[in-house]
């Protein structure tokens, strides 16, 4: 019944009407190895892509660490994002490459969104 309907679609038939599907980019990181080579710009124009062409989303939205200095310069100013709101002691997920896995954090968070053309 929904094989060629879109994620929009869909919510908007099985939740309810004061929930809206959006489509959130987390936890991108990049080796501290392979920084500064356009790798993270390169997957963050992949993920809006998908968004966009495979998701039919209009709006992609993400967060980041608020201390995270070169990644909001990277999202604001090389990529369009526009800061939507900041949450204060929020769950964040950071990689442990030594394990292999997520632990998570109390960290302050902003939250973007860039439209997607």
């Amino acid at each position: 019944e929904y094989k060629d309907a879109s994620v929009l679609d869909i919510a908007r038939e099985l939740l309810p009407p004061e929930v809206t599907a959006v489509c959130s980019l987390s936890n991108l990181c990049t080796s501290p190895k392979a920084r500064r080579r356009g790798i993270a710009a390169k997957l963050c124009s992949e993920a809006e892509r998908l968004a966009k062409e495979e998701l039919r989303f209009d709006e992609i939205y993400l967060r980041v660490e608020s201390e995270n200095e070169a990644a909001k310069k990277l999202y604001e100013d090389k990529l369009g994002y526009r800061r939507k709101f900041e949450a204060r002691k929020a769950v964040a997920l950071r990689v442990d490459a030594g394990r292999g896995g997520f632990v998570e954090i109390e960290s302050d968070i902003v939250v973007m969104s860039k439209k997607l053309s």
